[in-house]
């Protein structure tokens, strides 16, 4: 009676634990290998190297299930971790999905091979040997019968774990009787029922029609010559499924050295069929891929001395592109030694490369020029130097166009340097000397009209009485003209000075700035007009001359465009801007400035048409508007955009030189911040400024360059 252990007992042994163990630790120990080899070689190193012992080791120790266990979360930590796009599960190369298929595979195979076929080979080998031991010493000693039939039936027990370990059924063959016994696992291997009564004959049906006379032949051969055998076999299911078996076994003879019976072991090596299958498949398609590739691929087998050092390589293979930089002929090399082929290699960085790869088993990646016996002409080549199971692979790509192009672009680069910095510093002087030239032209053009006017004043004084009133108008035009062209020129010089200056910012108080310009210029104050201030305006970051020259521009304005007999009313308030896009949200400063005594009160503004700078500033902190709210003659919608022009007059009865806007705009532009306006006719206009709210940590000035 054969003593059969519970599955779990073979399923749980603390060694299929440890292979367990192995595949989940090591995928994790072998990420992290892989994370600090990219840290230290760059990303150019293969994602796969360090996971190939991970899978071996767990397929040793657990089995087969082990080591897929181990190939897919390797195959999964390469997926996600290592190919491009990392962080997902999807793969966008295909060389990529290549290699991946390829990894698996090999693994998947390493798997079963190395885990479920061998380690049960070897225990059944170790265990049948044992019940050969035990029979033969129970023929020659019957007086030890007793304890050969206890030694039998251990043996018979620890055959039977090991049977059940590695998935074997077992058979026997009566020669005599023709009586065929087969095990349940025997039954399912050959996908028969387990009750259907069995012989040869019906065991040579099971065989695969092509098969069959080969079968028949060299188990009748092992049974006549009482030898033993191992012989594949495919097995035709009922089906007409196709499945590998394996059996191996001994023919006995009787004591008159007649074939008396066959015994043995058979195994399902399907997968095992499946996977050499598909590892050739593979390997036909590597070989494509590689002899159409553009890129060279040689894989060399290290030469060592005695010492074990590594002095020379041979030639394994090269592919099609490798052998067109090389010059060479993949039939002749084969087999050669690489000095044999280039003896110019020797003592080359390439040579000492392909030495410290073999050596340290660390991937090189190197760019050399090199002009081997070979080559037509001196060639630029980007090496990958990788190990490969004891050898080392070398893909090379010819990057002579590319380091020409490099080389000419250089040359180039390095002339137009000198052109732009020739034509700089030309530039640079003549800016100088047109800056000059304005200054010049502008202090000699404000002098002789600061004489036009200084005499006809003095000449309506003195001749005022004899001058005829039409006259008197001419002479007080001529002085008008004068003083328009005057102001022309300081505007126009305080433009110039606004963009070509540095403009330090720093927090300044908008509120009390402002309040100082209400109490230095009498044309803000009552009874010429009336300027409100809703609550306390916010500190931001400004130049203060800029912020003083845009406050009293805007004001300016607000008073002097009003209908005549109309009394100048303005009103300037501040608010913080909460969003950005179609509309924004924002914050009165009197609440914000109150908001522990009250709800924060909210409201939504339309975006307004804005004279913007094109180049946004990256803002840093909460950004503030200050509104300039009149009640003046208004502006037309389709003129928001012009009158922040320079020269830009809308209305010609009110003075003005049209630059005071284009002024202001430049000024906020320059500060980072941003101007628009709500306005129309008849119903005032709504200016706002928008700048930076200052930081209380902010103590160092920063400067913008022009």
């Amino acid at each position: 009676m054969i003593l059969e252990l519970p599955k779990q007992v073979v399923r749980y042994t603390p060694q299929a634990w440890m292979g367990y163990a192995v595949a989940v630790l090591g995928a994790a120990a072998a990420a992290w290998l892989r994370f600090e080899l990219m840290r230290h070689w760059g990303p150019g190193i293969s994602p796969y190297i360090t996971f190939y012992p991970v899978v071996i080791m767990a397929a040793l120790l657990g089995g087969m299930w082990a080591g897929v266990l181990a190939t897919l979360l390797a195959a999964g930590t390469v997926l996600y971790f290592f190919l491009e796009p990392t962080g997902n599960l999807w793969i966008e190369r295909r060389a990529d999905v290549a290699g991946l298929i390829f990894f698996t595979m090999v693994n998947l195979m390493m798997s079963a091979v190395g885990g479920a076929l061998r380690a049960g080979r070897q225990r059944l080998a170790y265990q049948a040997r044992e019940l050969e031991e035990a029979v033969e010493g129970l023929n020659r000693d019957a007086a030890q019968r007793e304890r050969a039939e206890e030694t039998l039936r251990q043996s018979r027990q620890l055959l039977n774990q090991a049977i059940q370990a590695a998935g074997l059924g077992t058979w026997d063959w009566n020669l005599a009787t023709d009586e065929v016994r087969w095990s349940p696992r025997c039954f399912e291997l050959a996908g028969f029922a387990p009750v259907t009564p069995m012989n040869y004959q019906r065991f040579l049906q099971a065989v695969h029609p092509d098969d069959r006379l080969r079968v028949d032949q060299e188990l009748r051969a092992a049974a006549q010559q009482c030898r033993d055998y191992a012989i594949e076999i495919r097995s035709l299911w009922p089906d007409g499924s196709v499945h590998w078996v394996l059996a191996r076994g001994r023919g006995y003879c009787d004591e008159q050295g007649r074939p008396a019976r066959m015994s043995g072991v058979a195994i399902d090596v399907t997968e095992q069929k499946r996977a050499e299958q598909a590892l050739r498949e593979s390997e036909e398609r590597f070989r494509v891929v590689q002899e159409h590739s553009p890129d060279g691929c040689t894989i060399f087998r290290p030469v060592r001395d005695q010492q074990g050092r590594v002095v020379d390589f041979t030639w394994i293979y090269e592919n099609a592109a490798i052998a067109r930089m090389n010059g060479t002929d993949p039939a002749v090399v084969t087999g050669r030694r690489l000095l044999e082929v280039f003896p110019a290699h020797r003592g080359t960085r390439i040579f000492s490369a392909y030495q410290e790869v073999a050596e340290t088993g660390r991937h090189r990646v190197l760019e050399e020029l090199y002009g081997g016996e070979s080559l037509p002409r001196p060639t630029w080549f980007r090496l990958a130097v990788v190990p490969a199971g004891g050898d080392i692979a070398v893909l090379a790509q010819d990057i002579t166009e590319r380091k020409e192009a490099q080389q000419v672009l250089a040359r180039s680069r390095q002339e137009l340097e000198r052109l732009v910095a020739r034509r700089t510093a030309k530039l640079r002087e003549m800016v100088a000397e047109l800056e000059q030239f304005s200054y010049t032209i502008t202090h000699d053009m404000r002098a002789p009209l600061r004489a036009m006017r200084g005499l006809a004043g003095l000449l309506v004084e003195e001749c005022g009485g004899c001058i005829h009133n039409e006259r008197l108008q001419y002479i007080q035009r001529i002085a008008d003209a004068a003083y328009r062209m005057d102001q022309l020129i300081t505007d126009a010089l305080q433009y110039s000075t606004v963009v070509r200056g540095k403009y330090r910012l720093e927090p300044v108080d908008s509120d009390a700035l402002l309040r100082e310009m209400l109490d230095s210029y009498p044309q803000f104050q009552p009874p010429h007009a009336k300027v409100s201030i809703q609550n306390h305006l916010p500190v931001v970051l400004a130049n203060r001359a800029g912020l003083t020259q845009c406050f009293s521009n805007l004001l300016g304005n607000a008073v002097k465009f009003v209908h005549p007999g109309q009394a100048p009313e303005v009103l300037v308030r501040g608010e913080e801007v909460r969003g950005n896009g179609g509309e924004q949200a924002v914050e009165t400063s009197n609440v914000r400035a109150q908001k522990d005594a009250s709800p924060l009160v909210k409201w939504h503004i339309p975006r307004q048409t804005a004279a913007a700078s094109s180049d946004t500033n990256a803002r840093s902190g909460p950004v503030v508007r200050i509104w300039f709210e009149d009640r003046g003659i208004g502006i037309e919608k389709e003129h928001h955009d012009r009158i922040w022009r320079m020269f830009e007059r809308l209305n010609k009865s009110y003075g003005g030189t049209g630059i005071g806007l284009a002024l202001v705009r430049k000024a906020v532009e320059r500060m980072g911040g941003h101007v628009g306006l709500e306005s129309e006719p008849g119903r005032g206009s709504r200016f706002w400024v928008e700048l930076r709210r200052a930081e209380p940590k902010l103590s160092k000035h920063t400067v913008l360059n022009a």
